[in-house]
């Protein structure tokens, strides 16, 4: 716990991630030990990578062609009923 508030004090404005990381210890122990000293440490923001950004894009692709498969299908069944009704008579 010395060892942890000298890391602390030495480097303010160090994250949680970059605590557990130079302690070697998981975030939970992290956030404990936080809690017991009645310290807070900084949250990173997330950042968005390039290939994040790039995925919804693709899945609108993807949702738009589902989309024209299921009215492909609906109109092939409406066919179809078509002509078994036809049929039928």
């Amino acid at each position: 716990m010395h060892k942890f508030k000298a890391y602390v004090k030495d480097n303010p404005g160090a994250s949680y991630v970059e605590a557990s990381k130079v302690m070697q210890r998981t975030s939970r122990t992290i956030h404990r030990w936080c809690e017991e000293l009645g310290i807070k440490l900084t949250t990173p923001a997330l950042k968005s990578t390039a290939e994040e950004k790039r995925i919804p894009n693709e899945l609108n692709g993807v949702i738009d062609e589902a989309n024209r498969n299921v009215e492909y299908l609906r109109a092939c069944c409406i066919n179809l009923f078509h002509k078994l009704s036809g049929m039928v008579r």
